[in-house]
């Protein structure tokens, strides 16, 4: 092959490579995806001296997820999940929301153990600061109504809150 069909072979080959690791690195910086971890040492020490002050329902959240038709539930779900807790060990690591779950009702739940009062303000800047992640794949919406835990909601087992019912 001579040489300038080479060089341009070449060429082609690698503008064709960055257009595709381009397209693939906007993509994950749009998305939010693949972030490193959060450092949750904030998170960890505090955790260290806690103890329960709060009620489960004064500080369980309500979450409507529409999931967009053809995106992977579960996948949705988890990556969710991560970015709600990269934002609270960032910026809220003493509000220690523990679980973002699905209810028995379809809802899914965000169960905070500290900051319970501010729980709704906290919530919505997250939603805010998480939305443009997940844009085109679901849509996150925080219902502001009192929520009992149990079994027609979303009721942990753990030792987080002054009403807790471990199994």
């Amino acid at each position: 092959m001579p040489t300038t069909a080479r060089t341009i072979l070449r060429t082609t080959a690698l503008f064709a490579a960055i257009v595709f690791f381009s397209a693939d690195a906007f993509a994950i910086a749009k998305s939010c995806k693949g972030k490193p971890r959060a450092d949750r040492t904030a998170s960890d020490a505090f955790f260290q001296t806690y103890l329960p002050q709060y009620t489960m329902g004064e500080c369980m959240v309500r979450l409507k997820l529409s999931i967009h038709e053809g995106v992977n539930t579960s996948k949705a779900e988890y990556e969710i999940a991560k970015e709600f807790r990269y934002y609270l060990y960032t910026h809220k690591p003493k509000a220690a929301a523990h679980y973002f779950e699905p209810g028995a009702d379809g809802y899914h739940y965000l169960m905070y153990v500290n900051g319970c009062p501010n729980r709704y303000a906290i919530t919505q800047s997250m939603i805010e600061a998480v939305t443009p992640c997940f844009e085109g794949e679901a849509k996150i919406e925080m219902i502001k109504t009192p929520v009992e835990a149990g079994p027609k909601t979303f009721e942990p087992t753990t030792m987080e809150w002054t009403d807790s019912n471990p199994e």
